[in-house]
């Protein structure tokens, strides 16, 4: 895999979706979402399905460490 879409997405590889998540200043529950996953040690991520790299809307996925 060399691209960096597949680089990006697969450390998501045997995650586990826990929750769904928005963000809490967000007046609309619509407009921007994600899941929060859990991998196999433990780690959590927060996955922001955004429209694209400036989270102008869905479609862009953003993913970050979250406690």
């Amino acid at each position: 895999m060399g691209t960096f879409i597949e680089k990006h997405l697969q450390q998501l590889v045997g995650n586990t979706i826990v929750g769904v998540v928005v963000p809490p200043d967000q007046s609309d529950p619509d407009a921007v979402f994600g899941v929060q996953v859990v991998s196999s040690d433990g780690s959590r991520r927060t996955i922001w399905i955004l429209q694209d790299a400036e989270s102008n809307g869905p479609g862009w996925l953003e993913i970050e460490r979250s406690e």
